[in-house]
């Protein structure tokens, strides 16, 4: 059993996997990634807004400090540009 209970881990069951997938399902939004998913988006750019990260450029270099894989800041720009801004904000 874990001895701490991260941000990261209560986040994750704000939202569940089946909520995104009926989340893309109903945008009709096809997710390809292979590294960087709809779900791992969120994730990141949930821990940025709480932590009040400055830009995707600070997200990326910052973020494995705080439990989330290594991506690079170009990547989080262009994925948070492909997904439809109404999938984000509900």
């Amino acid at each position: 059993m874990k001895k701490s209970i991260t941000l990261l881990d209560v986040l994750e069951h704000l939202i569940t996997e089946e909520e995104i997938q009926e989340i893309l399902q109903t945008h009709k939004y096809k997710d390809t990634a292979r590294k960087l998913s709809v779900s791992m988006l969120l994730r990141f750019l949930m821990m940025a807004a709480t932590h009040e990260w400055k830009s995707f450029r600070h997200t990326a270099d910052v973020a494995t400090a705080y439990g989330l894989p290594q991506v690079h800041y170009s990547a989080l720009s262009t994925k948070t540009s492909d997904v439809p801004y109404a999938m984000i904000v509900l």
